[in-house]
């Protein structure tokens, strides 16, 4: 009788962990799937993968006209410098732009959490 309750003990045992080990596996979205519901990407998301591809197609295209368009070569490689200067300079600024707009989300929402830590409406 001891040994069948100590296997009784094991077994329940092992079937508790390898319940935890599937509850800890579960994520939100996966409850909201199981629920009936589902996160919806965001417009911010949405917009700026159109804008990737839109700037990835730009690209592509400016490329391919670049060396279909009749001009000598010296006239070429000064048009690929002048563009490459100012893609970097474009990048370099839209990077910054969205740098400072994530840093005031962030301080933003660390006041709020501050705010609502204190008791503060």
């Amino acid at each position: 009788m001891s040994i069948l309750r100590t296997l009784g003990l094991v077994g329940g045992t092992f079937a508790l962990s390898k319940l935890f080990d599937n509850i800890r596996d579960i994520d939100s979205d996966s409850l909201l799937n199981r629920a009936g519901l589902q996160r919806t990407p965001s417009t911010a998301h949405s917009a700026m993968s159109t804008i990737g591809l839109l700037a990835g197609g730009a690209l592509v295209g400016g490329i391919v006209a670049w060396f279909v368009a009749p001009s000598s070569g010296k006239q070429l490689r000064n048009k690929v410098a002048k563009s490459a200067r100012n893609t970097r300079k474009s990048v370099t600024n839209a990077v910054d732009e969205a740098r400072d707009a994530v840093s005031a989300r962030v301080t933003s929402a660390k006041e709020k959490v501050a705010a609502s830590l204190v008791g503060e409406p």
